[in-house]
């Protein structure tokens, strides 16, 4: 099963659609093991990944706006999307900071297993070349937030300011 579409970000509904994306709101529609009980480890795993998505849009935008400034050779630009970069990325590692209170670590293989990631996976026979990063092939074992697409172009935006 892949992770976005499947098992995280079309698989929740909200308990009271007044209350929004609050993660106390969000409930899991299809679950493995015990991931209907709000209050699972399944359940927490998915909807922390859910959570941090959430701050994805901030990303989009602030990369966006270092993209745009690069392109016009606008430092002061640039550091204003960096800042809003840094802003939501700090609300993303806040709540990957709540893993482990909301998804117990020996529950984590009856659940997990299910996900693909990119090591020995046949979309990705070879890994995946980072263009921009690194000429060599990268292989990572299942899929999480860590590889969740708003992730991706953080690392290069980082490596591209610290390289300058």
């Amino acid at each position: 099963m892949e992770y976005a579409g499947s098992y995280a970000l079309f698989n929740y509904r909200l308990a009271d659609p007044t209350l929004g994306l609050e993660p106390s709101n969000v409930r899991l529609i299809r679950a493995f093991e015990h991931g209907l009980d709000p209050a699972s480890s399944e359940a927490g795993f998915v909807l922390v990944h859910i959570d941090m998505v959430r701050h994805s849009g901030r990303l989009v935008a602030g990369t966006c706006a270092c993209l745009d400034a690069s392109a016009s050779r606008d430092r002061l630009a640039f550091n204003t999307g960096l800042r809003a970069v840094l802003t939501a990325m700090k609300s993303v590692n806040a709540v990957m900071d709540t893993m482990w209170q909301r998804s117990k670590p020996r529950a984590y293989t009856s659940f997990r297993t299910f996900i693909f990631g990119i090591t020995a996976q046949s979309m990705f026979p070879h890994g995946v070349v980072y263009e921009g990063v690194s000429d060599q092939p990268q292989s990572f074992r299942g899929e999480s937030g860590a590889n969740d697409s708003s992730m991706p172009p953080q690392v290069i935006l980082i490596t591209s300011k610290s390289s300058s």
